[in-house]
C-alpha cells in the first residue's frame, strides 16, 4: 500500500500525520515500510533549538536520501503538490530551501521524520524502528534531512497510542516518552543545558488543558531511566 497511513489513535493535542508505503504479509503478519511522519506537539522553542543544534553539529552526519520515490509522493500528500514541487525543485538545484508551512506546524512546532523504516510487532500492536537510518527532515522551520541513530515506537493500547522517541547523537542522547492514558510526555537528555532550560519553562506553558472530549497534554522532565528503557525497548529489534 501507499499514501496516508493510520498507525495511531487517540493522542490528544498531538498532530500525527504519517505517509509512505508498506508491504504486509497476512500469513506471516510481517510489516515493512518506508514512512514519513509529521508530529506536532507542544515543546518550548528553545528546547527544539538546543536539539537542532546538537543534530547539526554531529560529526559525520549523513544526509537523508531524498531521491527515494516515496519522498516526493509523501511530501505531496503532506503539503500539497505546489509546495512540494517547489521544495523538490530547489533541492535538486542545490539551492537554499524554506520548510513548507505544512511541515512547520500550525499550533505547535513539528518534528518531521523524513525516513522512518517501521516494522510491526503484532504481539504489542506496535510500530517500531531503530538504527542509524532514522531521518530527521525538519524541526519547526529548521531544515535538516540528516540521519540520526536511535529508535521510535507507537504502541496502540485501548486508551490510545503511547509513543517513544530516542535519539542517540554524537554528544548527547534525548528521550521522549508519551503516555496516552495520562497525556503526559516525559522528556530527558544527557545534555544538561536542555534539562535546565526545560526546568525553567513555567508549568502553565508546558500544558494544553483538557477539553470535554480530550485529556490534557503536559510535558515534564523525566530522568535517566528513560535511556535504560530505550536500550531494553529497542534491543533485538531488526535494523
Amino acid at each position: 500500500g501507499e499514501g496516508k497511513l493510520n498507525l495511531s489513535h487517540r493522542m490528544p493535542h498531538i498532530d500525527v500525520q504519517p505517509v509512505g508505503n508498506y508491504t504486509f504479509n497476512t500469513i506471516e503478519k510481517s510489516f515493512y515500510s518506508d514512512v514519513m511522519l509529521s508530529l506536532g506537539f507542544l515543546l518550548d522553542d528553545n528546547l527544539w533549538s538546543i536539539l537542532v543544534k546538537d543534530i547539526k553539529t554531529g560529526e559525520g552526519a549523513k544526509g537523508v536520501n531524498t531521491e527515494r520515490p516515496i519522498y516526493a509522493t509523501g511530501l505531496r500528500d503532506l503539503v500539497g503538490k505546489k509546495e512540494a514541487d517547489e521544495l523538490l525543485g530547489r533541492m535538486s538545484l542545490g539551492r537554499s530551501v524554506r520548510v513548507p508551512d505544512g511541515l512547520r506546524g500550525k499550533e505547535f512546532s513539528t518534528l518531521f521524520f523524513s525516513e522512518l523504516p517501521l516494522s510491526y510487532l503484532p504481539e504489542n500492536d506496535s510500530y517500531i524502528a531503530k538504527g542509524d537510518n532514522i531521518g530527521v527532515g525538519n524541526i519547526g522551520k529548521e531544515m535538516l534531512n540528516l540521519y540520526v541513530k536511535g529508535g521510535f515506537e507507537f504502541i496502540n493500547k485501548r486508551q490510545g497510542t503511547d509513543m517513544f522517541i530516542y535519539m542517540d547523537l554524537d554528544r548527547h542522547w534525548y528521550a521522549f516518552k508519551y503516555r496516552a492514558s495520562s497525556g503526559i510526555m516525559q522528556v530527558y537528555s544527557s545534555n544538561e543545558e536542555f534539562n535546565t532550560a526545560l526546568n525553567k519553562v513555567k508549568a502553565d506553558k508546558r500544558k494544553v488543558k483538557a477539553t470535554k472530549t480530550n485529556k490534557q497534554y503536559l510535558y515534564q522532565l523525566g530522568n535517566k531511566r528513560l535511556r535504560n528503557e530505550a536500550m531494553n525497548k529497542f534491543e533485538g529489534v531488526p535494523e
